[in-house]
């Protein structure tokens, strides 16, 4: 992805998909060092060439947004802790873009245990429903 090389991970999305994906997580690591207009070409590639959704795996608000407007269709962004902070940032783009959004079961720290998770979870479909957003569009990563 730094140097701009699109054919080995071109190959290895349709190998993914082969073998039965049937949405591939593209996540750019380090996002500084992975030209913005590459992600663009990539996520448009992986989808009208493989023909599989993408989950978009990026941390930086800026390059969320960029990537959901260009996104050809219904975007799944990855991921959202369950947090009135991280649901803001990110159901605020959903709101604007459209598609899902995967929630992790955790607000700042890993939860020990599965109540912790279940509140968790409570919280985040609680504050996406005062958003205006549908539980619908929430899908979640225990």
């Amino acid at each position: 992805m730094e140097k701009g090389e699109m054919d080995l991970i071109l190959k290895e999305a349709q190998d993914q998909a082969a073998a039965g994906a049937q949405v591939l997580d593209v996540n750019f690591g380090l996002e500084s060092a992975v030209s913005q207009d590459f992600m663009e070409k990539l996520l448009q590639a992986i989808v009208y060439k493989v023909g599989t959704p993408v989950s978009i795996d990026v941390q930086t608000p800026e390059v969320l947004e960029r990537l959901m407007r260009v996104y050809p269709g219904r975007s799944l962004v990855n991921s959202s802790k369950a947090t009135a902070e991280d649901l803001d940032r990110r159901g605020g783009l959903l709101k604007r873009y459209g598609g899902m959004l995967m929630v992790l079961c955790m607000e700042d720290d890993v939860p020990k245990d599965l109540a912790d998770r279940k509140k968790a979870i409570e919280f985040a479909l609680k504050h996406t429903k005062a958003m205006g957003i549908d539980r619908t569009r929430l899908v979640f990563d225990p």
